[in-house]
């Protein structure tokens, strides 16, 4: 038996992911909390690897803290946490499914076609708030923001986990 604050935020969680809205915590919105805890959990991981790398170079092909480039930084911080990746961009875009920009949560690949031709070629993590982190070659992994230059160049995103 909950008070009514725990009560109405159970039945918020149901809402939100689909459940039988009836605030119980039955083994429906156990599974589902478990999955939410679980991927919140991974996502501050990647969030947390991938801002510690800020500042290491690029290097065309680089896949180590010695320097990365754009696939190989998001391989690289992603089996930091459990997930594989393919090596290059244009193949990790090929994982996980679809996710729209105004969709976008922590933790989701973003994918970049710098020949503005929808062939990607670029990738980083969504940070939250419009940000997204990457390895460029001018700066290395950096933060950066979607201004009007990355919004033109924006092909789509992936959630993999």
């Amino acid at each position: 038996i909950f008070g009514w604050r725990t009560k109405s935020a159970v039945i918020s969680f149901q809402r939100d992911y689909g459940l039988m809205v009836d605030g119980i915590v039955g083994p429906q919105t156990i599974r589902a909390l478990n999955k939410a805890y679980e991927r919140q959990r991974k996502t501050n991981g990647i969030i947390a690897t991938s801002k510690g790398l800020i500042g290491v170079p690029y290097v065309w092909g680089g896949t180590s803290t010695s320097g990365f480039d754009c696939s190989g930084f998001t391989k690289y911080v992603f089996n930091k946490n459990g997930i594989t990746l393919p090596r290059v961009s244009r193949d990790q875009f090929n994982v996980g499914r679809y996710v729209s920009f105004k969709s976008l949560i922590p933790g989701d690949l973003v994918f970049f076609s710098f020949n503005k031709n929808g062939q990607v070629d670029h990738v980083g993590i969504y940070l939250g708030n419009e940000k997204f982190i990457n390895a460029t070659s001018s700066k290395g992994v950096t933060v950066s923001s979607f201004t009007s230059y990355w919004k033109s160049v924006y092909v789509s995103a992936r959630r993999v986990y």
